[in-house]
């Protein structure tokens, strides 16, 4: 993968296997040196293009899908494959600039996913391990980090990430992808992987796990996935994904303790 982008004014990234045109109106891209993003950058053909404005007033009754915050107006065509955003700065601190580029990159990107009907996010640890995606999601200190760093030196794993994952369906296949957002572990991942287990997660005297199904299911998945209503069409569009992944992809309650057992543990499940 080229890691050069075309021009200074625009960027390309492929998150969950969408890429993403980015084209600035004013100056050139200038992430931090050490910014996630750039393990994200592609020179592939773009499926989603959006173009930035820096300063420039939004219009007032814009047609599609909008998300505003205090400085940033993201505007999205009904299809959600081209879209405007709109920036306005308090000053013209280059500290500010970096942060309000970055941080409205994530959010742009997030809106789009989720927003499209591609993908839902979800505050998990992923894991690809030789081809088969496992993910481990759960409330702050549930066991996410820890996770990750067991994983991290098994001979095939690639460890997606430990905050935040993108799950989408893709060819009757439901995938796990990484995201341009770090956790605790510092680790993450562009690539994805057929996602074949999932585990709620929970600290524990021992290493159990129990099927889950059905509502208690569903209720776990909603419960760490981004319902935020602004992101949606439809608030039926994530009930309907999660009830159909709880029905397609095999659930569990894991209970662990914080060894390298835990990881032949879950791998004797598959």
């Amino acid at each position: 993968m080229d890691t050069k982008c075309l021009s200074p004014e625009e960027l390309r990234l492929r998150v969950a296997d969408i890429v993403f045109s980015i084209l600035s109106d004013e100056g050139v891209w200038e992430l931090e040196i050490d910014s996630i993003y750039h393990h994200f950058i592609t020179n592939e053909e773009p499926d989603v293009h959006i173009r930035v404005h820096w300063g420039t007033t939004p219009p007032s009754h814009p047609c599609g899908a909008v998300l505003e915050t205090r400085h940033t107006k993201i505007i999205f065509a009904t299809d959600f494959r081209y879209g405007d955003v709109y920036i306005t700065l308090p000053g013209d601190s280059q500290d500010i600039l970096l942060y309000t580029q970055q941080s409205f990159l994530d959010l742009a990107i997030r809106t789009n996913l989720i927003g499209s009907g591609r993908a839902i996010a979800i505050h998990a640890c992923g894991v690809d391990d030789n081809g088969r995606g496992f993910l481990f999601t759960g409330p702050p200190d549930s066991g996410k980090t820890t996770l990750a760093n067991l994983w991290k030196d098994r001979q095939g794993v690639t460890v997606l990430g430990d905050e935040r994952l993108f799950l989408r369906k893709r060819d009757n296949q439901y995938w796990v992808y990484g995201s341009p957002l770090k956790g605790g572990a510092n680790l993450f991942s562009p690539k994805g992987a057929p996602l074949e287990r999932i585990f709620f997660i929970k600290h524990a005297d021992g290493n159990v796990a129990y099927p889950k199904r059905g509502k208690d299911a569903v209720i776990s998945l909603l419960t760490q996935s981004y319902p935020e209503r602004y992101y949606y069409r439809d608030m039926q569009y994530p009930l309907d994904f999660c009830i159909e992944l709880s029905q397609r992809v095999p659930c569990y309650d894991l209970g662990f303790v914080p060894s390298q057992e835990v990881v032949d543990f879950v791998r004797g499940l598959v």
